[in-house]
């Protein structure tokens, strides 16, 4: 059974046998990927993160023969490797393949085993009918978005239209969220998602706004801009650490040389602070990492 009999039709029952023949196949991949490009005939699991696939396989095949042909693919063929084993070994399924390679190594087949891709232009012609797969292949490089073929299946975050002219993330360091735009959007806001984005985006400099102190009078006019945080911190920190931080260094270095770093100089340790601060402190109900 393979991906080309599926998108045709193909009568594949076997009349010697009562057996599931029609494959379930299953795009092991995020919804953010699945958005913009799949194979015919693929099932999306409709999830934001790799962890919840388990669950979803769970949902999804919990009446299903254990008989049943399953395919599977991914990006690479990594992830894929894991939903086999987890199908064959947890849940008991008898009849799963994947396809090697993933995504990436079915394309290549299709650009006749290019020896660098990355030389390529993004946005090439292929023709649609040579591909079961439709649409960009989201890719985890400088690329962010590959496009196989000519078919538009993702949603402009901006407009809402049927599109695929860019994919990558949002040009606001405070955003950078996951998106599709078509190009109309993508200059007018020159690569943010929103208008909001786009004139956080236009900051370049980190301008910190500091308090007078209590005993004297502000003076001046305009806070004080910074161009990096090692200039940030290095105005806003203390020379002389305090015993508890000498020892802190001091047994870092004896006991963990290879973290020594995370606790030497005035930067790391204000910047510690700083992040703390801005998260309310210890215990300041902060998501956590």
């Amino acid at each position: 059974q393979t991906l080309q009999s599926i998108d045709e039709g193909t009568d594949t029952t076997d009349t010697t046998a009562d057996k599931p023949t029609t494959p379930i196949v299953l795009d092991c991949r995020n919804s953010y990927e699945t958005n913009v490009g799949l194979f015919t005939q693929a099932e999306p699991m409709q999830t934001e993160t790799f962890a919840e696939t388990f669950d979803a396989l769970q949902q999804r095949l919990a009446d299903v023969p254990k008989d049943q042909p399953i395919m599977a693919y991914c990006t690479g063929g990594i992830r894929c490797v894991k939903v086999g084993a987890y199908l064959t070994q947890e849940m008991g399924f008898t009849n799963v393949s994947r396809l090697a390679g993933g995504i990436v190594a079915y394309d290549r087949v299709l650009s006749d085993a290019d020896t660098d891709n990355s030389t390529e232009p993004l946005f090439r012609d292929v023709t649609n009918t040579t591909s079961l797969f439709k649409g960009v292949n989201y890719v985890f490089d400088g690329r962010v978005g590959r496009k196989i073929t000519n078919d538009a299946i993702g949603t402009c975050i901006t407009c809402q239209m049927t599109t695929h002219d860019f994919v990558g993330n949002c040009v606001s360091t405070a955003c950078h969220k996951r998106m599709v735009q078509c190009q109309t959007c993508f200059d007018r806001l020159n690569g943010a998602c929103s208008q909001e984005c786009a004139s956080t985006a236009k900051v370049e400099t980190i301008t910190v706004i500091t308090p007078p102190s209590p005993a004297i009078e502000s003076s001046s006019s305009s806070s004080p801009v910074y161009q990096d945080i090692d200039e940030y911190t290095t105005a806003h920190s203390t020379l002389t650490k305090s015993p508890f931080y000498q020892q802190m260094e001091s047994n870092t270095r004896h006991f963990l040389p290879t973290g020594s770093h995370m606790v030497s100089g005035s930067t790391q340790g204000t910047l510690l602070q700083t992040l703390a601060a801005f998260g309310g402190g210890v215990g300041g109900g902060g998501n956590g990492a």
